[in-house]
């Protein structure tokens, strides 16, 4: 099944004009959250979602599958389809942390529909001391695949996963939040 397959429909009822038009990455997890359940993910905004779901669904969708050639045609091809899918998960995982660890949403988020603007610098969540950005593991994980970032299991805990680039952090994000809360 393509990822063009098993996104949500576009919304065809909200016009943008600019990159000042901003999106709510609430009402965009919860679309996504209800639109997988329905393809058999249980993303349910709990910490074993981002566990056991997202490896699964994200593994699907980027280069370091076997089917490598057709992955890369894929994305090259449907480029917006990937962006679409990144906005989706962004607005998933960092919505389901926010729950967790009783969060907050900083800076704009564009979401899957929007031409304007990107998550990688403009969308964060804070905890506590703690900001994270959804979008570099998501992004880094898709352009580069697994070999590169790990999965994202061992981004939740583990240390030293990966040479991502991002940071000095490239893994142990919960125990992250944990100590910076």
């Amino acid at each position: 099944m393509s990822i063009e397959n098993i996104l949500p429909k576009k919304n065809k009822n909200r016009i943008y004009i600019n990159s000042k038009d901003f999106d709510n990455p609430v009402e965009y997890a919860e679309m996504f959250a209800n639109h997988m359940k329905k393809i058999g993910y249980n993303l349910d905004f709990t910490t074993a979602s981002l566990e056991n779901e997202i490896d699964k669904l994200i593994s699907k969708h980027s280069r370091s599958r076997r089917f490598n050639n057709f992955m890369n045609s894929l994305f090259k091809n449907h480029w917006k389809s990937r962006l679409r899918f990144e906005r989706y998960l962004t607005a998933y995982i960092g919505e389901t942390l926010i729950r967790v660890y009783n969060g907050d949403w900083k800076g704009q988020y564009y979401g899957p529909d929007n031409p304007y603007g990107s998550n990688y610098y403009s969308t964060a969540i804070t905890i506590g001391k703690f900001s994270f950005w959804p979008s570099h593991f998501i992004e880094n994980y898709l352009t580069n695949g697994v070999k590169s970032t790990g999965t994202f299991y061992e981004y939740l805990y583990s240390k030293n996963v990966g040479s991502t680039g991002l940071s000095s952090r490239t893994g142990g994000l919960i125990e992250e939040i944990e100590t910076n809360k």
